[in-house]
């Protein structure tokens, strides 16, 4: 009778030790732990700028770049031609055009060629 006893006492055993392993919790509880464990990441100023992408630097270049050309045409020209400031915001406002079409054109291969070829 004893024997039997034991034997039912082990196939409970068995039974919950197989119903634990199956919990889908153990799985998350275990990973939440591990996570918290972790030390946070230091956020470096390097890695912001790695994120920023290729068309918005395209932009800020042409940007700055088209704003140094007017500040010499400005400064090259005087008063000498009053249209030149006309011509400093078209010549901003274009190379900020190019430089985010230049920039487009470099990240199309990573990002956007995907989104042009799978129209479905």
């Amino acid at each position: 009778m004893g024997s039997q006893q034991d034997e039912i006492e082990r196939l409970k055993r068995l039974r919950e030790r197989q119903l634990s392993d199956r919990d889908p919790r153990k799985r998350d509880k275990r990973f939440q732990y591990r996570v918290s464990q972790r030390p946070p990441k230091k956020l470096r100023f390097q890695e912001i700028l790695k994120d920023i992408p290729s068309k918005w630097w395209g932009m800020i270049i042409g940007g700055v770049l088209g704003l140094a050309l007017a500040i010499v045409l400005h400064l090259a020209m005087g008063e000498k031609a009053p249209w030149i400031q006309y011509v400093g915001i078209i010549l901003f406002l274009g190379l900020v055009v190019l430089g985010r079409l230049l920039g487009a054109a470099v990240s199309w291969r990573e990002e956007d060629h995907d989104k042009l070829v799978k129209r479905w």
